[in-house]
């Protein structure tokens, strides 16, 4: 019986053992899912992050491109639309412009070849249009003369119009007729009388007009009166010349460079056998003596080149007259010897 209850007793003790067993189990294959669920929504989170980050920037990108599509739709447009303006216009409308000009503004003395200027004017204009009403010539009493027209450019106004903008010199002769006493001789006595005398004044004028045209795509005609206009070409303008960025040289290598300077110019100005010697330029001048230099700024670069900026004074050969210009020169230094790689136009 001892052995029976000591059978039953241990059969129940490996009993109890065997839950705390599956007990421990039961904890590690949970962390394990743990894991598995953090990670899955670390992954997703991080997709879904890149998904969003990815559609902003394609948005972005999307407006930008659409921006960039409308101004360049934009810009065809208008010059579509210029170039729609000027359809029919080609370089001759200038030169119709000038024979106009002639025309209009060479008016003659005599009654006679006024009315030939008119004759003449309507082969320009459009049919129907009235020349005699260009100008009040009833009191004049003289001529003008055209000294020169300049064309300055073309306003297109689309409908195979366009309005040509010259700038026109011209004089103006005008006769007075004066009274001024005269004496004579009749016999031994002196008769004073009152004589009538044409006195000439002439004077110059410079303006700007503008011609108003209509092509029909082989030739011209102006539509209407001119009209005097003004614009100004010139502005006033401050610049700020920045100073050159670089290593400044000492006084004995400015005179060295100076002395170089004058060698290089004189060649230049003349275009003789040693200015390939001294610069890589194609050709140099002719019939420019030089005078003299003044160095104005130069400076060494990092790579080891010069950058100058030079006033040079040159003498026309056949005259006294002389004139002074400004170069920009990138050079090297060899051997204690300079040499000119290049000439650069309007500065660096």
């Amino acid at each position: 019986m001892k052995k029976l209850s000591q059978m039953k007793a241990n059969f129940k003790k490996h009993k109890k053992k065997r839950p705390h067993k599956n007990s421990t189990n039961r904890e590690i294959r949970f962390s394990r899912t743990k894991v598995r669920k953090v990670l899955t929504i670390t992954i997703f989170g991080v997709i879904f992050l890149s998904l969003f980050f990815n559609l902003i920037f394609f948005m972005k990108y999307q407006t930008i491109r659409n921006n960039v599509e409308a101004s360049e739709n934009k810009i065809d447009d208008q010059l579509q639309e210029v170039e729609n303006r000027k359809e029919g216009f080609t370089d001759s409308v200038v030169f119709f412009g000038k024979n106009f000009l002639s025309a209009y503004y060479n008016v003659p003395e005599s009654p006679e070849e006024r009315e030939k200027r008119l004759d003449d004017l309507n082969t320009y204009y459009v049919n129907g249009f009235q020349t005699s009403d260009l100008n009040r010539l009833e009191e004049f009493k003289g001529s003008r003369s055209l000294i020169d027209a300049r064309y300055m450019r073309t306003e297109y106004l689309g409908d195979n119009k366009a309005n040509l903008i010259f700038e026109v010199r011209y004089e103006i002769t005008e006769i007075e007729t004066v009274e001024k006493e005269v004496t004579k001789k009749d016999g031994d006595k002196k008769k004073t009388e009152i004589v009538k005398e044409e006195k000439p004044t002439t004077i110059k004028e410079t303006e700007q007009i503008a011609v108003p045209v209509i092509t029909d795509g082989e030739g011209y005609a102006v539509t209407g009166k001119p009209s005097l206009v003004h614009h100004r070409y010139t502005s006033d303008i401050t610049l700020e010349n920045p100073s050159l960025k670089g290593d400044d040289l000492t006084s004995a290598e400015k005179e060295q460079l100076k002395s170089f300077l004058t060698d290089f110019f004189t060649s230049y100005g003349v275009s003789d056998e040693k200015l390939p010697f001294m610069a890589d330029v194609e050709r140099g001048l002719n019939g420019h003596i030089f005078n003299d230099l003044v160095l104005q700024e130069v400076v060494q670069k990092e790579n080891g080149n010069y950058q100058i900026i030079v006033d040079v004074s040159y003498q026309n050969e056949e005259t006294s007259f002389k004139s002074v210009y400004t170069y920009y020169l990138v050079g090297t230094k060899e051997n204690d010897k300079y040499f000119i790689e290049s000439m650069k136009l309007g500065g660096f």
